[in-house]
C-alpha cells in the first residue's frame, strides 16, 4: 500500500471514536496492522478513548493476525461521516487536542505502572527472603520429574521461581501451586525477565534458552548445559537478545515448545504454532539455532516423560537429525519434499521404522510430520519451515535435487526408496544385534526383536 493510501487510512481512522465497543476496536486495530499502519498510530488513536491502557493496547496489537483488511476500517469510518473524496474532513484541531491529552494520560499511566512495578518488586523480594529452600518433593516437581534448582517455597506451599531483569535484580516471581497453576506476582514486570540455570564457563559453552522451568530443568539435567528460562513464547526474543549481548561468541540454541495441537487435541497449522514461530524469530534475531521436540506433547519435558531419557537426549543433541548420506535416503527425502502428496502413501509404514536408524531417517520423519500437520504445504512452504534450523541447508539442497526419470514414475520411485531403506535398516539392526550377542548377552527385548526379524527374513 502506498504512503498516500496509508495517510488516507489514517485520515479515515480519526472519523471513528476510540470509545466504540471492544470487538470493533479489535477489528479496526487488526485492519490497521494488516494494512501496514504503524503501532504508534493505533496506540495514539486508542489513547483518545476513556478506557485506554497502554499495556493492553500493545498486547492486543501483538495478537492481531491479519483476519481483517483495510475495508473493515473504511466501513466503520463511513458510519461516522468519512467519504473517500475528501470533501468531509475530521476536526484536526480537536484530534490534536485529544492526542495531547492522550499523551499526557499515557505518561501518567506509565508513571503509575512503574511505581506499581517497583512496589511489586519489593514485595517479591520480601516474599523470596521469607520463603524456604525448595526440595524435590513439591507436587509440581514430582509430576514433572525434575529437581528444584535454586527455587523456594512460600508459606502456602507454592513453588517460587525468580524472574530477574537485565541487572540481575529480582523483578517478579513465577508462582506455581501444588496443582500446577501458574501466575506472576501482581503488577510485576515480566517482559525481558529471565532465570538462569547453570554456569557458563567459556565461549565454547552451548547455551540453551526455553520457555518454562520444567523444560529447562529437564534439559540441563540431561545435557549439563546452562539454560535461560524466558517464561513465555513472546519473551524468547528479548531474553535471547540479552543472552547474545552477554555472550557474543557462544553457540546458542532455542529449545522450542512445539505447540502443534490445540486445546482440543486437534492439529494446528504451522502458522498457528506459537512456540515454534517465536523460537524461530528469536533464533533469527541473534543468529542461533532452533531445536524442536517431536512427541505427542509440546515440550522437552513432555518428550522425556513420553519417550524416555535416551530419545529426549538424542533429539536435544541433534543426533535425531543426521544428514542423509546414502543416495537412497537423499532421493526419498527429496521426492517427498518436492511432492508432499507422497506422504499419504507411507503413513502406514511409519510404525515399521521404530527401533531402526539410518542417516536421514529422522529428517524423513520430521518432514512427514510437517506435511501431515499441514496437508496444504508445498515445497516452498516446507523449506521455510526449516529456516533457522540445523537441517536447513540439507533441506534447501534436496528441494533443488534433479531427477532423470519421468513424472509418471515418481510414486513408484519413492515407494521403492522407502521400502529399500527399511530393508537396509533391518539388515543393519540384525548385524548389530548378532555382533553384540557374540560379546555380551542380549536383553529380553533385544532377543525378541532379533528372533522376529530373523523369522521374517527366512
Amino acid at each position: 500500500m502506498s504512503v498516500i493510501d496509508l495517510r488516507e487510512l489514517e485520515r479515515a481512522l480519526y472519523f471513528i471514536p476510540a470509545t466504540l465497543e471492544r470487538e470493533k476496536w479489535i477489528e479496526i486495530g487488526d485492519a490497521l496492522k494488516t494494512s501496514g499502519i504503524a503501532f504508534e498510530v493505533f496506540d495514539s488513536w486508542s489513547a483518545t478513548g476513556d478506557g485506554y491502557n497502554a499495556k493492553t493496547c500493545r498486547q492486543q496489537w501483538k495478537s492481531f493476525n491479519g483476519s481483517h483488511k483495510s475495508g473493515t476500517l473504511i466501513y466503520y469510518a463511513m458510519q461516522y461521516g468519512y467519504v473517500a473524496d475528501k470533501s468531509a474532513k475530521p476536526d484536526y484541531a480537536a484530534i490534536e487536542r485529544e492526542r495531547a491529552e492522550a499523551k499526557k494520560r499515557a505518561q501518567q499511566q506509565k508513571a503509575i505502572q512503574a511505581q506499581l512495578a517497583q512496589e511489586a518488586a519489593i514485595r517479591c523480594f520480601n516474599i523470596w527472603q521469607s520463603a524456604i529452600d525448595a526440595d524435590n518433593n513439591h507436587p509440581y516437581l514430582i509430576k514433572k520429574q525434575v529437581p528444584a534448582i535454586g527455587l523456594k517455597i512460600d508459606a502456602r506451599g507454592h513453588l517460587l521461581i525468580p524472574v530477574l531483569n537485565a541487572e540481575n535484580q529480582l523483578q517478579s516471581l513465577q508462582i506455581i501451586s501444588p496443582q500446577g497453576e501458574k501466575l506472576f506476582a501482581k503488577n510485576s514486570l515480566t517482559a525481558g525477565g529471565f532465570y538462569q540455570l547453570g554456569a557458563i564457563s567459556d565461549d565454547s559453552t552451548i547455551i540453551n534458552i526455553t520457555e518454562g522451568y520444567a523444560t529447562a530443568a529437564t534439559i540441563i539435567s540431561l545435557t549439563q548445559q546452562p539454560i535461560f528460562i524466558a517464561f513465555s513464547a513472546s519473551n524468547l526474543t528479548p531474553v535471547a537478545e540479552l543472552v547474545r549481548k552477554r555472550h557474543p561468541k557462544n553457540p546458542i540454541v532455542i529449545c522450542a515448545d512445539n505447540d502443534h495441537l490445540d486445546k482440543n487435541g486437534a492439529p494446528r497449522s504451522n502458522n498457528k504454532n506459537t512456540g515454534v514461530i517465536n523460537a524461530k524469530k528469536a533464533a533469527q534475531t541473534i543468529n542461533a539455532t532452533v531445536c524442536i521436540p517431536y512427541c505427542s506433547g509440546s515440550d522437552f519435558n513432555d518428550l522425556f516423560s513420553e519417550l524416555g531419557r535416551d530419545e529426549c537426549l538424542k533429539q536435544l543433541k541433534g543426533k535425531a537429525l543426521q544428514v542423509p548420506t546414502s543416495p537412497l535416503a537423499r532421493s526419498a527425502i527429496a521426492l517427498l519434499l518436492q511432492h508432499p502428496h507422497l506422504a499419504e502413501s507411507v503413513v502406514d509404514k511409519m510404525p515399521e521404522w521404530e527401533g531402526f536408524e539410518f542417516p536421514g531417517l529422522d529428517i524423513l520423519k520430521s518432514l512427514l510430520r510437517n506435511i501431515l500437520n499441514d496437508p496444504e504445504a508445498n515445497t516452498a512452504a516446507l523449506v521455510v519451515m526449516y529456516r533457522g534450523l540445523v537441517e536447513e541447508k540439507v533441506i534447501q539442497e534436496l528441494a533443488e535435487m534433479k531427477f532423470l526419470f519421468p513424472e509418471s514414475g515418481i510414486a513408484a520411485e519413492f515407494s521403492d526408496a522407502v521400502n529399500n531403506l527399511i530393508v537396509q535398516a533391518k539388515e543393519a539392526k540384525i548385524t548389530e544385534l548378532l555382533e553384540k550377542g557374540k560379546s555380551q548377552n542380549l536383553n529380553a527385548v533385544e532377543k525378541d526383536q532379533l528372533k522376529k526379524m530373523l523369522l521374517i527374513k527366512q
